[in-house]
């Protein structure tokens, strides 16, 4: 209960008043995640519900993940059309909650999902349109579900969009520390403009050589920094059968293609086999970080990342 106290006498005490308590808040996925615990520094902290290397497609809640939903009020999530196994849990355990999906965001740069595993010269399936779904897209999204690609963070425009409404939205729902996630705020979009400046700057040697991905996450960055992404080895998740390792390895001695990056979580094995006789290097990149430490910071560190594996494996 509040207490209403005489200016003056306010004015006095003020001091040794506690700071405000933060909200609950829930993130799901760790690059979403380093971006609300920027805002949030030293006001709270964010509780990050996927750690690690752990698939947000298959994903099954612990007793002590749902109990952080329920008791949410607030969570930030990229939506349905990335956290699948969540829809559900999300829209049951967190209905107490201010959910927010930052594919709804206004001003969210987003791209239709590739087909068919091997695209053309601008990264679209061969014979088909652009990809591009829209800027403000928010009723474009919704009527489009399975049609947008989820990996939106991979484009750091998309992420001041997301610093952004995140600051508002925990300035609404905790005036009293308002001011704090304001001035927090300049400090992550700082943070996302340099690393989005070092990533071109590293990346810029590299522009124009194809590489094959094992899974197709990138898309995103790879229009952000002009990237001539050729393909990806897995369709739908599914490991690659014998004609479809033939078909790429075909393409990676015809393109040629400069690179194949694998992930932490699929074969290097595999990868070795795809590119063995051929000109290719073989690299890792991980689009969700499992391996950076979360926090504050992580999303600026993630997009270094991304972009150092790539440049390495190109060069």
């Amino acid at each position: 209960m509040r207490r209403w106290l005489l200016p003056g006498f306010a004015a006095l005490i003020a001091p040794t008043l506690p700071v405000a308590a933060a909200p609950k808040v829930v993130v799901s996925i760790m690059p979403l995640h380093g971006i609300v615990a920027g805002v949030m520094d030293g006001v709270g902290t964010p509780y990050l519900l996927l750690k690690g290397n752990i698939s947000p497609h298959a994903f099954s809640l612990r007793p002590s993940q749902a109990r952080r939903l329920r008791n949410a009020h607030i969570i930030f999530w990229i939506g349905p059309v990335f956290e699948t196994s969540l829809a559900r849990p999300v829209r049951v355990l967190g209905k107490s909650a201010r959910v927010v999906a930052m594919m709804d965001l206004p001003g969210m740069r987003l791209l239709r999902t590739r087909h068919g595993g091997l695209w053309g010269k601008h990264g679209h399936r061969h014979g088909h349109g652009h990809s591009v779904v829209g800027k403000n897209p928010h009723k474009t999204a919704r009527h489009l579900p399975g049609q947008t690609d989820g990996h939106m963070w991979l484009d750091p425009r998309n992420g001041l969009v997301m610093a952004r409404e995140i600051a508002r939205i925990l300035s609404l729902a905790d005036p009293p520390n308002a001011p704090r996630y304001q001035a927090n705020l300049n400090t992550v979009l700082a943070r996302i403009a340099i690393a989005d400046k070092r990533a071109a700057e590293s990346l810029a040697p590299v522009k124009g050589r194809p590489f094959i991905v094992f899974h197709d996450a990138y898309q995103y960055f790879e229009k952000r920094y002009g990237l001539a992404g050729r393909g990806a080895a897995t369709l739908e998740g599914r490991s690659p059968g014998a004609r479809r390792i033939s078909r790429i390895r075909h393409e990676i001695r015809n393109r040629p293609i400069s690179c194949v990056l694998t992930e932490p979580q699929y074969s290097a094995r595999l990868a070795r086999m795809l590119a063995d006789g051929t000109a290719a290097k073989v690299g890792t990149i991980d689009p969700l970080g499992s391996a950076l430490k979360a926090g504050k910071g992580a999303y600026a560190r993630l997009i270094l990342s991304v972009a150092a594996s790539v440049a390495r494996c190109l060069r």
